[in-house]
């Protein structure tokens, strides 16, 4: 990938040097990889015909590592107007990320995002066109702190058992840059051996 200065293994073939493949390990504690939580970072909140939304700053915790954003709403549907909810915080380059959510009229929203946050610094929703009530957490997509053009071969284990890995890559930002398992771990220890 280019991240490295040159570095060749000799072969039994005079001329034809082989180049070294590094590995990046990413090991991640249960506490960093629990199971993911709809309302971690902001429980329900009411949204009515405020002018101007509802725009939150305080939370009651964040991402126990770098994880991807989930918008919930409930309440009565019909209420729901469409417009733009905006996330705005921090990756793991220390970048300042923003993510939107479209809310569509008369439907609840169900949104997960694909952006890796370490903190949410705010979150911002539309006035609607009734009392909706509204939780923000965190899914199952957690941080790789590589800015990747393409995806690197890989190895993954959940508590110990190697697991189909799913990746998610972009040269533009860290935060484009997710990893998560065909099974979503719940608490158990999380390892990502990545060969860039």
């Amino acid at each position: 990938m280019g991240r490295y200065l040159p570095d060749f293994l000799q072969t039994d073939a005079f001329d034809y040097p082989i180049d070294v493949v590094r590995a990046a390990a990413i090991e991640l504690s249960t506490a960093e990889a629990a199971a993911a939580d709809d309302d971690a970072i902001l429980a329900a909140f009411t949204v009515g015909t405020t002018s101007g939304g509802v725009t939150k700053t305080t939370f009651a915790a964040q991402p126990p590592y770098p994880r991807n954003v989930t918008v919930t709403s409930t309440g009565t549907a019909g209420n729901v107007k469409a417009g733009k909810a905006i996330i705005t915080g921090v990756a793991m380059d220390g970048s300042v990320i923003t993510e939107e959510v479209t809310i569509t009229a008369d439907s609840h929203v169900a949104f997960v995002g694909t952006k890796a946050f370490v903190e949410v610094t705010k979150v911002f929703i539309p006035a609607m066109d009734g009392s909706v009530s509204f939780k923000v957490g965190f899914g199952n997509l957690y941080g790789i702190p590589y800015k990747l053009g393409s995806k690197p071969l890989c190895i993954g284990s959940v508590d110990g058992v190697q697991e189909d890995v799913i990746l998610a890559v972009s040269a533009e930002g860290v935060e484009g840059n997710t990893f998560t398992f065909e099974s979503a771990p719940a608490g158990e220890a999380v390892k990502l051996v990545l060969f860039v």
